[in-house]
């Protein structure tokens, strides 16, 4: 593989997606509002050069058409087969950017409950209510950094998946 292949929610995951995957974890905007972080996620793994797959869990369009438990079934099924899961908590609760469904998959995957063999964590420094997600991580993933930039946060990822 030479590229970077993108799979949106709820797009088709191959149980057999040849070389590295991430899945890009976080926040995801519930209107049209918010910004998602992904696009400048996905630039940045084109300047790195990742050749792999890249699970995103927001559809193409940016609209929900499919159902609740199909999201939560789809997003369950990447975190699995991704080589690395990439956190990018960029949670700011003035504009509603919560990242309430993040914390309880941060929690899951921080302590292995979805077989998230290997993660990455990052968060801007002004971003709210983030002390937990931080401690959790420098206990359950003692040998890796809390990452305060996307941009080093990719490096470190597309790094982590193509070892």
């Amino acid at each position: 593989m030479s590229t970077l292949e993108l799979v949106y929610a709820p797009e088709t995951i191959s149980m057999f997606t040849p070389g590295p995957s991430v899945f890009l974890a976080g926040p995801t905007p519930r209107n049209q509002s918010q910004q998602s972080w992904r696009p400048e996620a996905v630039e940045w793994f084109e300047k790195v050069g990742f050749t792999g797959t890249l699970f995103l869990p927001e559809p193409r369009d940016g609209k929900f058409s499919h159902g609740y438990e199909d999201q939560i079934e789809w997003e369950h099924k990447g975190f699995i087969l991704s080589s690395v899961v990439m956190f990018w908590v960029p949670r700011d609760l003035s504009t509603g950017m919560y990242g309430f469904t993040t914390n309880v998959e941060f929690g899951l995957a921080a302590g292995r409950a979805l077989n998230v063999t290997d993660m990455t964590y990052g968060r801007p420094d002004n971003a709210d209510k983030c002390k937990y997600l931080d401690l959790l991580f420098k206990k359950f993933r003692s040998d890796q950094e809390v990452h305060s930039t996307l941009e080093s946060l990719v490096r470190a990822t597309a790094f982590m998946a193509q070892r």
